[in-house]
């Protein structure tokens, strides 16, 4: 800095004017306003069937352990050794056989049906498939997505427990859900249909997004398996619900956001449906009065006319 000071003052004692300029600039130009890249929109396509190998994983993995404890058992069962049969102290291996007792015929009933190679039953009396969880990432753009499901009813099981419940889980607390559709399906394994659910990607909002049959998100003292196998009715207890195939879309361009909030028909009735669903959400499960969804409906069609 000094010698800076110093050159500029002897340059000003020389030339009188200072330094000889070091830049020249011929012409500046701007422009503007630069147009936003809109997000490329996307299908990502998810087979729920892999979801068997981790029922098989932990199915493996207790009849290992149940094996290891018979092993033990049958070498005295002294606790000095059962650490050479992988356990950690006695009430680990007696934990290992209570949780093969418990497990053994729901993992095997499951891994049983022949459509779990090729999709997931939503099975209820198992953990891994009770729903389906669609982690989407972080840094995801926001706004407008549409899940499409192929989805089938179970031959046989009751018609009210043919709903697909689609929710969104807070990423502070994953048990912490907010319902944002619910859906009758009807259609055969045979030939599945595909049920279509918009929701929003928002800034700092939930990523998780999942699929189950529909029930109560209330937090219960015992788990959702526990409950359901004590049900001793089959067409109570076993899966009435089967998914073949997920895709999610976007985010979707405007005209498709349009597309799906208006229906496939265009129709005002489609648009209430979808209206009617949002506002109850919003309302806390709260049904809003007719009329204030009529001035709703009334709004949106305005700004349909209006482009």
């Amino acid at each position: 800095m000094k010698r800076d000071h110093e050159w500029y003052t002897a340059t000003v004692k020389e030339t009188k004017v200072g330094p000889p300029p070091a830049l020249w600039i011929d012409w500046v130009e701007w422009e503007g306003p630069i147009p936003q890249q809109s997000p490329v929109e996307k299908v990502q396509r998810i087979e729920p069937e892999k979801r068997r190998a981790d029922v098989e994983r932990g199915h493996l993995r207790s009849k290992f352990l149940n094996e290891q404890y018979a092993k033990w058992k049958d070498a005295g069962g002294d606790e000095a050794r059962l650490k050479e049969f992988g356990f950690i102290d006695k009430s680990h291996a007696e934990f290992a056989k209570i949780v093969w007792e418990g497990n053994n015929r729901w993992f095997q009933q499951y891994l049983d049906r022949p459509l779990s190679k090729t999709g997931l039953y939503l099975d209820n009396t198992v953990n891994e498939t009770s729903e389906y969880a669609v982690d989407l990432p972080a840094d995801l753009a926001t706004g407008d997505y549409l899940m499409r499901v192929n989805i089938a009813r179970v031959p046989d099981m009751p018609a009210e427990r043919s709903h697909l419940m689609f929710v969104e889980a807070s990423p502070i607390d994953k048990d912490d859900r907010a319902l944002l559709a619910t859906r009758q399906v009807a259609a055969t394994l045979e030939n599945p249909e595909v049920v279509e659910l918009p929701f929003k990607v928002r800034p700092g909002g939930p990523r998780k997004f999942i699929l189950m049959e529909k029930r109560p998100l209330k937090k219960e003292g015992i788990s959702l398996p526990g409950r359901t196998r004590l049900i001793k009715d089959a067409r109570q207890r076993d899966p009435a619900l089967w998914i073949d195939w997920i895709e999610v879309k976007g985010p979707l361009q405007a005209a498709d956001s349009m597309s799906i909030l208006a229906g496939k028909s265009g129709k005002s009735a489609d648009a209430r449906d979808i209206i009617e669903r949002f506002a109850l959400r919003a309302f806390r499960d709260n049904p809003p009065q007719p009329g204030y969804i009529d001035k709703l409906v009334n709004l949106f069609e305005a700004r349909l006319k209006a482009g």
